[in-house]
């Protein structure tokens, strides 16, 4: 275990202590790939709602370990199906339900001589950032990219880990790094650019990522499953995949 993954469990459960009493207040902990849409839906929850809502981003493993160690979220947006299944098994957490299958992209630098491809990752490059594939979703799966593509290992000696998704898409956006994986959402993001500057990851390329909630027991329960529902509005749902995602049949 890293020094810098014990620094981010403790600050985030140390986020926490100011916190303590408020209220009409929902305490979010979300994957870092769903940050920005997040903030973009959840201003119509507090308007309809008179909640706001508390947003605290990183990595999903990151946010895990967070939240086994007692920081008080409400509910749990992670980009995995794993920690929240674990959570319920634990019995920290319950009505555990998907809200949106990510979508990666391979994007690049505004320098890059060319339209960005599979064959990118074949041509002349400095680096390649992908995040931590141990704690970030949308790290095993850019590892499972590169291990289908038969490039995992020739590009060992090129590969930046990230901390979590958008710590790579900072370093594209910053040139530190050529090429990126990052969230097709993230790439969507930057409309000040042609769609030619990221890849659209096929889908066989890598395992679905399935991104699940989970409500947790310790926290405002009620308002959580409010927020829960909201998600699943049809119009929620909707803004959900003009941000880049792919929506899982609901229950009937």
């Amino acid at each position: 275990m890293t020094s810098m993954f014990i620094k981010c469990v403790i600050g985030g459960i140390l986020l926490f202590i100011g916190f303590v009493g408020h209220t009409n207040q929902l305490y979010v902990a979300v994957a870092s790939n769903f940050y920005s849409t997040l903030q973009q839906i959840s201003s119509e929850f507090t308007a309809s709602t008179g909640l706001k809502v508390v947003i605290t981003t990183h990595s999903t493993g990151t946010l895990y370990a967070q939240i086994l160690h007692g920081a008080p979220y409400d509910i749990f947006l992670a980009a995995d199906q794993k920690r929240p299944d674990e959570l319920v098994k634990k019995g920290i957490g319950e009505s555990k339900f998907t809200y949106a299958l990510g979508r990666i992209a391979l994007g690049s630098i505004e320098s890059f001589p060319e339209p960005t491809t599979e064959d990118s990752l074949k041509k002349s490059f400095r680096y390649l950032a992908i995040p931590n594939p141990e704690l970030a979703p949308y790290g095993h799966a850019a590892r499972q990219v590169l291990t289908t593509l038969n490039l995992w290992q020739p590009l060992q000696k090129k590969i930046v880990m990230g901390e979590n998704v958008g710590h790579t898409f900072s370093l594209l956006a910053t040139g530190n790094v050529d090429l990126g994986f990052i969230s097709l959402a993230q790439a969507l993001s930057r409309t000040n650019r042609t769609n030619t500057w990221f890849w659209k990851v096929p889908l066989a390329l890598h395992d679905p990522i399935r991104q699940d909630a989970v409500i947790l027991n310790k926290g405002n329960m009620e308002d959580a499953k409010r927020f829960a529902a909201f998600l699943k509005s049809p119009d929620v749902r909707s803004k959900i995949r003009q941000f880049g995602y792919d929506l899982p049949e609901l229950p009937r």
